[in-house]
């Protein structure tokens, strides 16, 4: 198997086999010497320490950082920009009503719609 992330190749051990049945208890070979330790949850041939050259600091395994977005009053100077040229649309179009009228006739029924007459 190959990790995506890292690239570590390691090879799969199979599944255990189940446990016997407690009924037929197998036979004990060998003297005993207490419990054994419990299977490394790393596979085999997996580094446990990291060498010296390392980049530092480890991955926290959630994802890349987000992008720093812009400052705070670019943000507010990009608003006030848009609201800026929303008002100055606005206003052109109640100063030059007639104009638009006279060159785009179907804008008198947007502006009596409006209640600004045509």
């Amino acid at each position: 198997m190959r990790c995506a992330r890292c690239g570590h190749t390691w090879v799969a051990s199979p599944e255990p086999d189940p446990p016997a049945d407690p009924a037929h208890p197998a036979p004990e070979h060998g003297p005993k010497h207490g419990p054994e330790p419990p299977p490394s949850p790393l596979p085999p041939g997996f580094p446990t320490s990291f060498p010296v050259d390392f980049p530092w600091p480890l991955p926290t395994g959630n994802g890349p950082a987000a992008p720093a977005g812009p400052p705070r009053a670019v943000l507010a100077a990009a608003w006030a920009a848009s609201l800026l040229l929303l008002a100055a649309s606005a206003w052109a179009a109640l100063a030059w009503r007639a104009e638009i009228t006279a060159a785009w006739p179907p804008a008198a029924r947007a502006f009596t719609a409006l209640g600004l007459g045509g």
